[in-house]
């Protein structure tokens, strides 16, 4: 048989008893009761048996994704390499035996069936798809990493300092601004005193007041990156102004928009 109706996606071989599958991802035949699939029916249906085939006329739609279960690649990526490079070979392999059989045709020579070109070519096509697509990726993936490390390397040149708050002086604001990172705020910050009241009040507004305590702020409140949505928790009032007095004794003489590190040691 030829390419099936939906894309070319897979060919089937008569085995004398319905169908089989060799174009089957996870590399096996997939028996396929006679008469279930119809080329000219625009698609059929199946399952997936207990060994991990592919039962076709049996309950899910076809053509399947490339996360369905049958596609038992080690990891995601060689699923969607096996689904990418099976639909591709198929299509480039039913291009080639359509214009081999037209060539010969035309001339008219003799020529095999289209399911036995494609069968032969197939394999040949494959391989050099699954080439393709290996180095398609690595470049791709070369490409964002270097984009990432210039990224990180324009970041880290736009930091003027690292401003350094001892665990051991204030070990509650320590241990706040550690939690707080680790939970996705960011480190580095862009000094913007203009707007500390603003974003104290901000970050404190509804939250609630634990008697002998004060509601620190990460990011602190003298940072663009402070008021809605920082992470605020009470803290021993020495502890928290002593901690404030340190990071705004380092910022001191950096201009508003100069970018630091807080880092906690």
């Amino acid at each position: 048989m030829g390419g099936c109706a939906i894309c070319n996606i897979y060919y089937f071989a008569d085995d004398g008893g319905g169908y089989t599958q060799p174009s089957s991802p996870e590399g096996s035949l997939a028996p396929m009761p006679s008469g279930v699939w119809d080329p000219n029916g625009g698609g059929g249906s199946g399952t997936v048996s207990a060994d991990g085939r592919y039962l076709f006329g049996q309950g899910s739609p076809y053509p399947i994704a490339p996360w369905a279960p049958q596609f038992k690649g080690p990891s995601l990526y060689d699923r969607l390499r096996d689904y990418f490079v099976d639909g591709f070979s198929d299509v480039l392999s039913d291009a080639y035996a359509n214009v081999t059989i037209g060539v010969s045709d035309l001339y008219g020579a003799d020529h095999p069936g289209h399911a036995t070109v494609v069968g032969d070519v197939r394999p040949g096509i494959r391989s050099g798809v699954a080439v393709g697509f290996d180095i398609v990726v690595q470049l791709a993936l070369a490409a964002i990493l270097g984009l990432e490390a210039r990224i990180v390397a324009m970041e880290e040149a736009a930091v003027a300092k690292n401003v350094v708050v001892p665990s051991s002086r204030y070990p509650q604001t320590a241990a706040h601004i550690r939690d707080a990172q680790a939970a996705g705020h960011p480190s580095v910050l862009t000094i913007e005193r203009a707007g500390a009241d603003a974003n104290r009040a901000a970050a404190q507004a509804g939250k609630l007041r634990v008697p002998g305590t004060q509601l620190d702020e990460y990011p602190p409140a003298m940072f663009r990156e402070g008021g809605t949505g920082a992470s605020t928790r009470p803290v021993n009032p020495g502890d928290n102004m002593g901690a404030g007095a340190c990071i705004g004794n380092q910022c001191r003489g950096l201009e508003d928009g100069t970018r630091v590190r807080i880092v906690v040691e």
